[in-house]
This record gives C-alpha cells, sequence and structure tokens, in this order.
C-alpha cells in the first residue's frame, strides 16, 4: 500500500508540474475564477459519458469505481477532481478556487460535495490530515457553516480505509496543530470525548489515536489527548482510555514502553493521581496474547515484537534495553508497596515464561540486571531474591542458563554476586546447579559455547568447604550422561578442560582417573525441546565414548594427550 501511494504522490506531482507549464502557455492566473471555469469547460469537452460515470471518489489518487448500484450524480465533479488532488500535494490556493465555486446559497452542495465518498474511501480531510496539510485541513473545515455544524461533526468523525478517522491519521503521523484543530471543532464535550475514544474498526487494529501518538512518541499531542479529560468528572473515562487496547492487546504503555519513548511512559504513569494509585498498579500489570507480528504490516522488525507471547510493559522494556523505563516504571511503586513491586518484578509471560530478569539477562542489559535485583534489597533474608533468580522459563532455564548462552560475562558476574558468598553458599551452589530440560548446568552450557571465563567463575563459586559439592558439580551428566569434560574434549576447548582436571588434587586422583574415563553420548542439537532427544538417546545408547574418543574423533591431538596423561 505504501508503495502504491508513494507511486500515486510522485504520478500527481509530475502532474502538477505539467498543468504549471500548461498555465503559463495560456497566462492563466492562480486566483482568476473565470480561467479556471474555461479549463473546467474545456475539461468537459474531452470527457466521455463513461469517465464521467466513473468519477465517484472524493480522493482521486486511487480511481475507485463505484459499484453497479452505486450512482453518485455531482454536478461539479471537476471541482472535486481540482480539491483532492491539490489537496495530496498541498496546493492550497487551487485547493480553495475549488471551495469558493460553491455560494453561500449553495451550502448544502458543498457539503455533499465534501463528505461524498464511496464507501470507506478516504476523504480530502483523511489526506490532508496524514500528511499534514494544515492550512487544507483548516480551510476543509471552514468550509461548513454555522448551521451545518452536525455535518461538520458528522465529516470530522468519517472513516476511511482500515476505519481510521482524521485524528488517527494525524496523531500517527505526528501533525499536532490538526490534532489540535480536530478537537477544537467539537463544542460538546461528551461528542469530542466519544471522538477521541474511538478506535479504528474492531476488524483492523482497533488502534485510538493515543496509541498512534504513543507508538509515535509524540510527547506534544499525548498531552492535547489526555487533556480533553482535564475535568474531575471525566477522570473514569481517563482511566478507561488509557486501558484500552488495540487489537493485540497493546495499551498506550505497551506502544510507547517497546518503541523507548521514556517521557510519553511518564505522562502515561503521571496521569492517575494518588487516589487512583489502585487502578495505576492494575495499569502496570496489564499483560496481552497476540499475535503482534502484523502489527507492522509485516515489516521485518522482528526485534520488536513479542509474537504470541503476553508480556507486560517491564518485559517490554527490559528486553529492548530501555533503562530509563523500567526505572520509571518500578519508581511507581512506594516503600508500603515493597510486596506489589516484588510480585510485579516476579512476572512471567505467560507463554515462554520469561520474567523481566531473563531478557535482560539474555540481552547483557547490565544496567536493568541491576535495577531489577535492587528491588530485593529491602528483604530481610532475601528468601524472594533466590526464589527470582531460580525462576525457570518453559524450557527450565534460569536467568543464568540465558545469560551464558548470550556469552554475557559481566551478567554472569551480578547474578552470581548476588549471594553472599560465605553466608548463602548452599543457595549459590543451589543456583549454579540448576538444570534446564535436557539436563544441561551451567556449566554444560558454558563448556559447550567455550566460555572459560565463565567456566572459572562458576567453578570459583565453590569454597573449600564444599570441595565434595565442586566435583559432584564437574562429574554431572546431562540427559546423554555426558559431562561438560565430554562436551570441551568434543569441540576442542583445551583451556576449559584444563579448568576443569585442575580442580582435583593429589589425593582425589581415583576420582580424576574415574572422570577421565567417564563414557557418554553428546547432544548436537542444544535447544532443540522435542521428541528427538530421546529417539538419539535411545538409539545411540550403546555408542558412548570416553572424553578421550570424542577428541580423537575429533582430531584435537592435544586434548588427547592431556586427557592420556591424566588416565595412568
Amino acid at each position: 500500500m505504501t508503495l502504491v501511494i508513494t507511486l500515486l504522490y510522485f504520478t500527481i506531482k509530475i502532474q502538477g508540474m505539467h498543468d504549471e507549464n500548461l498555465n503559463k502557455d495560456k497566462k492563466f492566473e492562480p486566483y482568476n475564477t473565470s480561467a479556471l471555469k474555461e479549463r473546467y469547460k474545456e475539461s468537459e469537452k474531452n470527457t466521455t459519458p463513461q469517465s464521467k460515470e466513473k468519477s465517484g471518489s472524493s480522493w482521486c489518487c486511487w480511481k475507485n469505481t463505484p459499484s453497479k448500484n452505486e450512482t453518485i450524480t455531482m454536478k461539479k465533479n471537476s471541482w472535486m477532481e481540482v480539491l483532492n488532488n491539490d489537496t495530496f500535494i498541498g496546493n492550497e490556493q487551487r485547493g480553495k478556487l475549488a471551495l469558493i465555486e460553491f455560494s453561500k446559497e449553495e451550502n448544502e452542495k458543498l457539503n455533499k460535495f465534501l463528505t461524498t465518498t464511496q464507501h470507506k474511501i478516504p476523504t480530502a480531510l483523511h489526506v490532508a490530515s496524514k500528511i499534514g496539510h494544515e492550512k487544507i485541513v483548516n480551510l476543509l473545515l471552514n468550509s461548513f457553516s454555522k448551521n451545518n455544524k452536525g455535518k461538520l461533526i458528522e465529516y470530522v468523525m468519517k472513516e476511511s480505509t482500515f476505519h481510521y478517522n482524521a485524528l488517527h491519521f494525524a496523531s500517527g503521523n505526528g501533525h499536532k496543530e490538526i490534532v489540535n484543530l480536530l478537537l477544537q471543532t467539537f463544542t460538546k464535550k461528551e461528542k469530542l470525548i466519544e471522538y477521541v475514544m474511538t478506535p479504528n474498526n474492531e476488524k483492523y487494529k482497533k488502534n485510538t489515536a493515543l496509541h498512534c501518538a504513543s507508538l509515535r512518541g509524540d510527547e506534544g499531542i499525548v498531552n492535547l489527548l489526555l487533556s480533553v479529560f482535564s475535568k474531575e468528572k471525566t477522570k473514569d473515562k481517563l482511566f478507561q482510555y488509557l486501558m484500552e487496547e488495540n487489537k493485540n492487546r497493546y495499551t498506550a504503555l505497551h506502544m510507547a514502553a517497546i518503541m523507548g519513548h521514556e517521557k510519553i511512559v511518564k505522562l502515561l504513569l503521571n496521569a492517575f493521581d494518588e487516589k487512583n494509585r489502585d487502578k495505576l498498579i492494575k495499569y502496570l500489570n496489564l499483560d496481552f496474547y497476540k499475535n503482534t507480528a502484523e502489527m507492522y504490516h509485516g515489516s521485518s522488525r522482528r526485534d520488536n515484537t513479542f509474537s504470541g507471547i503476553a508480556v507486560t510493559a517491564l518485559h517490554m522494556a527490559t528486553r529492548q534495553g530501555h533503562e530509563g523505563i523500567v526505572k520509571l516504571l518500578l519508581d511507581v511503586f512506594n516503600e508500603e508497596e515493597n510486596d506489589n513491586l516484588i510480585e510485579y518484578v516476579m512476572k512471567r509471560d505467560l507463554t515462554q515464561k520469561y520474567t523481566a530478569l531473563h531478557y535482560a539477562s539474555s540481552r547483557g542489559h547490565k544496567g536493568i540486571v541491576i535495577l531489577l535485583l535492587d528491588v530485593f534489597k529491602k528483604e530481610e533474608r532475601n528468601y524472594k531474591l533466590f526464589q527470582y533468580l531460580m525462576q525457570e522459563n518453559n524450557i527450565y532455564s534460569t536467568s543464568l542458563h540465558m545469560a551464558i548462552l548470550r556469552g554475557r560475562v559481566k551478567i554472569v558476574q551480578l547474578l552470581l554476586n548476588a549471594f553472599n558468598k560465605e553466608e548463602e553458599q548452599d543457595r549459590l551452589i543451589a543456583f549454579v546447579r540448576k538444570e534446564d530440560y535436557q539436563k544441561y548446568t551451567a556449566l554444560h552450557i558454558a563448556a559447550l559455547l567455550g566460555h572459560e571465563t565463565i567456566v572459572k567463575m562458576l567453578l570459583n563459586a565453590f569454597n573449600e568447604e564444599n570441595k565434595d559439592k565442586l566435583i559432584e558439580f564437574v562429574m554431572k551428566e546431562d540427559y546423554f550422561q555426558a559431562t561438560a569434560l565430554h562436551i570441551a574434549s568434543y569441540k576442542g576447548y583445551e583451556g576449559i578442560i584444563k579448568l576443569l582436571l585442575e580442580i582435583f588434587n593429589k589425593k582425589e586422583k581415583d576420582k580424576l582417573m574415574k572422570y577421565v574415563m567417564k563414557e557418554g553420548l553428546l547432544n548436537t542439537f542444544y535447544g532443540t525441546k522435542d521428541k528427538s532427544i530421546e529417539y538419539m538417546s535411545e538409539r545411540n545408547k550403546n555408542d558412548k565414548k570416553t572424553a578421550v574418543d570424542m577428541a580423537s574423533f575429533k582430531g584435537h591431538k592435544g586434548i588427547v594427550k592431556l586427557l592420556n596423561q591424566h588416565k595412568q
């Protein structure tokens, strides 16, 4: 659709240039009405009855033909073409000529002229509002007499293709002055509120003007829209407006959060006063569950969408790394609402079961991870923090697993430092030993991806008093009975192998030999959650190999030599 509009724009632009050259030859004066009438008569001579019959759209950029049963007869069809083509290219002078052709006595005809279109085809007002021709919008609105106020309101509220009205177009394209003009059209508060709250049709996006402005990040327009509800008696309508969801169950807050519009988020949150804090908390906890990819009209902006996932504004801001917005959302809660804050932070999406910490850890947003962990500082025994860190997603991965998968060294360090190594050793050990659905611990994942620094961090999490637990951790098997040593040997990570072997002292030589000679299978399909895991395990159960065999198979001679030294 965008391509079509672009092509039509340049077509009309070129046609306009051609007309200007024609005007020079004929000495055409822009404000000479008689000269324009002369051109009208010439066009009438060259117009066939069939082409007259097809002229029915108030926006002639799209040459839509009316249905056979639909007959639109208009005395001044050529004026319609002049007006709407010139609306598209912003030619106020020629648009004005088309309007003044109607005398004051013919105001009814003018109103009919402006408002008559085929079903849901854009009017001149829609076009001018979308493109930002403020003077033409003003011209169109002033074409209605005071006696025809009802017709004017009907014109302003008229919907176009995809059921967007002029306010949607102006708000979504950042034309603040036009938004102001449209709002000032209304004298009755009830009708104005109805107009502002009107979403486009349910079959389409169900976006209100606030959704459009919040997505764009236009502070001025958002302020204008919210100011409609300034009186105390309209507060309930304001809260209803703020919580309005579109087809994908986005509120305006979701849109502003995902796009990183910090000022818009602040405006939306500040719309709630202290008397209505319960509504504000509810607003923050609103999530959605719908495929959102179509929101961007099939664009390639996959990074900004959460297809099929129910998430809050906090999840969205966290995933995109909008630290300022995350801070705004967390700062909403006061000291007395600390339990509500913890509940909010611990909330998981409904499909992938991600917390905000999963998103922040995976994406490497260090500042946001710190903000999320700081929420639990006021807790006495930090049991809630332990629960938070141990939360799993749909494949039983913790935030630690997610950080290691992406090689986020600083995030791993932050997560491990969340525990007091001396006082909370047991919790820390439980955290690093946590398994995902393939029985992969954090050590398995680090070994698989060659993150030597992270392997060292994980081993250092154990103090001397828990040496037995460290050895048990290192020897832990995944679903395929493979240890981190098997994985590192197969992948050729000699530095990781040395770290694993170095934890054994001379007194633990027997355990070391057992570790090196241990047999297991190798899963090369990490991240695939289906029956293939069980199938592979069953099929290859008699094909177990030692770490030496795996290194030899892959041709890692240095590793084979290193491992053989510990077999003796």
